[in-house]
């Protein structure tokens, strides 16, 4: 064990190290810690009133079902993290293992059973990282807990302690052996893998549909504390139902209760502890076998390269041969078969991607619809402060939903730009007409999941098809505003395997989308303070988002024709 914990402890020194005094790495090190700061600490300037708020709070006593809910609905986010990422945790072995760990007379089980070890005081401090992120009203709302009964606050944190301790050591544990399961080097693995894909998914779906109609109707803390209760949502959440029996049962003198938590918690950890230590002669084959591939899959991850990761699945047979479509079949020819040709390489290359964004972007346009049509605000009959801040609810969905799926897309895809290159610039096409190509295509890619959530919301509540019909018009420009200055970023910034550029790409990417609307936040601010009607403001914003895109393509048309693809 002393070799395995030494190269540990030397594998976190070494990290810290390289973390401050490698540039490159010092650089995101100290923005994270500036923005921590601002964000956390100082909140940007604010007086702190909104965290004082939870201070201000008086409370009689902590009422036993206030406890039980609320220790649910913190163990269940938990238990939803832990759940998710249930298959990667043996998934960490590299060559230098293989080549010079492996041989050694270790034994496996010892290998993995520091591992487990390992991973189980990683997974105790995962609860740390939302007390950092929220910190400040944690802390206020802890001192009005604690001026309303500290006995019983200071037992539901021991026990809430002692119920996270019993169920990482459960989650790593049975991870571990789901892991090690669906990732065998056999013919039977890849069956295992989609099995569990399916069983994730499932799981993620049918907890989604129980929540949100147990949220529709909650508008109290009676409420909140009805809606936790529900046999189904115990159900799909059954490891937090087991952590709140351990709180609950302390604190409403229920000994059985407490007892069956932590046996059930212990059951199911020494079941996953028994299916990985039958399975650890897997191990070393399953490592070797997948080394290679998986360092070269990090590689192409840390780079962003979702593209190039696809393109390794379709080489190691991942992925099948897809059918001729009416849109493969298309003969476009010209400058429109630039466009046609990005569309079709963005959509065989991200297309898991564009349909998991798009999902997202659905969700999130159609939220106000949902809020309209099921949380109880009438159709008709409303006040015009309702209707407007229903409108401006919308709007301000629609843009964060162009702001996720035009940025994290273009990264991606324009990266492949810089690797045809050679290929590309002998066509007879000027500078202008391939960066108008490409950007139209990453465009079209953009707006087509704001144009399903759109309709989708427009469908469900009639009263957002005419600003939803405004909010698709300006996406439009919007999307290729952003689009375009990523696009001129990753042409300033070309290299692909400098890490220094990928992070300079990245940076710039972020200044340049503020830059590139700057000049439609200040119509807008103009027209708010007029007086404008909420849709003419949005398509100003639209309209004067033209200009931004305008001067980046011209700027990224340059930067095309000088780049050298042998330099």
């Amino acid at each position: 064990m002393k070799p395995l914990l030494f190269l540990t402890l030397k594998s976190i020194r070494n990290g810290l190290v390289r973390a401050f005094t490698t540039p490159r790495r010092l650089l995101p090190v100290l923005f994270l810690l500036l923005w921590y700061y601002g964000a956390f600490v100082r909140g940007f300037g604010s007086s702190g009133k909104s965290t004082a708020a939870f201070g201000n709070i008086k409370l009689d006593s902590l009422k036993p079902e206030w406890i039980e809910a609320f220790s649910f609905g913190a163990f269940g986010l938990l238990s939803i993290f832990m759940m998710v990422s249930i298959t990667g945790y043996q998934g960490s072995f590299r060559p230098a293992d293989v080549d010079v760990l492996f041989p050694t007379p270790i034994e496996p089980r010892y290998v993995v059973i520091f591992r487990v070890v390992r991973d189980y005081l990683i997974t105790l401090l995962f609860p740390l990282f939302f007390g950092l992120m929220a910190y400040r009203p944690l802390s206020s709302g802890y001192s009005a807990l604690k001026a309303a009964d500290p006995v019983a606050l200071q037992q539901t944190l021991r026990m809430a302690t002692v119920a996270w301790v019993l169920t990482s050591l459960m989650f790593v544990n049975v991870g571990y052996a789901v892991s090690i399961w669906t990732n065998r080097s056999d013919l039977a693995s890849e069956r295992n893998r989609k099995i569990m894909r399916f069983v994730i998914i499932g799981f993620l779906l049918s907890l989604f549909a129980v929540a949100f109609m147990a949220a529709k109707d909650v508008a109290s803390v009676n409420d909140f504390v009805r809606a936790m209760s529900q046999p189904i949502l115990r159900i799909l959440l059954f490891p937090a139902t087991f952590c709140t029996w351990i709180v609950t049962g302390a604190a409403s003198g229920q000994p059985l209760l407490l007892v069956s938590g932590i046996l059930l918690l212990v059951g199911l950890s020494v079941v996953g502890y028994l299916a990985t230590a039958r399975q650890v002669g897997w191990v070393y084959d399953q490592a070797a076998s997948r080394g290679n591939d998986a360092t070269t899959l990090r590689s192409l991850q840390k780079q962003g390269d979702l593209i190039g990761i696809a393109a390794e699945r379709a080489r190691s047979g991942k992925r099948k041969a897809r059918k001729e479509t009416w849109f493969t079949r298309l003969r476009v020819h010209g400058f429109w078969a630039l466009t046609w040709k990005d569309v079709l390489l963005t959509w065989r290359g991200l297309g898991a991607t564009i349909i998991l964004l798009a999902v997202v972007t659905v969700a999130i346009i159609m939220m106000p619809a949902l809020i309209t049509t099921f949380a109880g605000i009438p159709t008709k009959s409303r006040s015009l402060r309702t209707d407007a801040g229903m409108n401006a609810f919308f709007v301000a969905m629609a843009a964060t939903s162009c702001f996720m799926v035009g940025p994290t897309m273009s990264q991606v895809a324009f990266v492949e730009l810089i690797r045809r290159i050679d290929l590309q610039k002998p066509l007879p096409f000027t500078p202008f007409k391939v960066i108008l190509g490409e950007l139209m295509a990453k465009t079209i890619v953009s707006v087509v999941p704001v144009f399903i959530g759109v309709t989708a919301a427009s469908i469900i509540a009639p009263r957002f098809a005419l600003i939803g019909l405004v909010c698709l018009v300006a996406s439009i420009p919007v999307c290729a505003n952003l689009n375009a200055v990523t696009l001129a970023s990753t042409l300033l910034f070309p290299d692909l395997d400098d890490a220094t550029q990928r992070g300079l790409r990245g940076l710039v990417s972020t200044l340049g989308w503020a830059i590139g609307l700057f000049p439609s936040v200040l119509v807008t601010i103009a027209a708010v303070a007029i007086g404008a009607p909420l849709p003419v403001i949005v398509l100003l914003f639209g309209a004067f988002a033209v200009v931004g895109a305008w001067v980046c393509m011209l700027f990224a048309a340059r930067l095309y024709a000088n780049l050298n693809p042998a330099e």
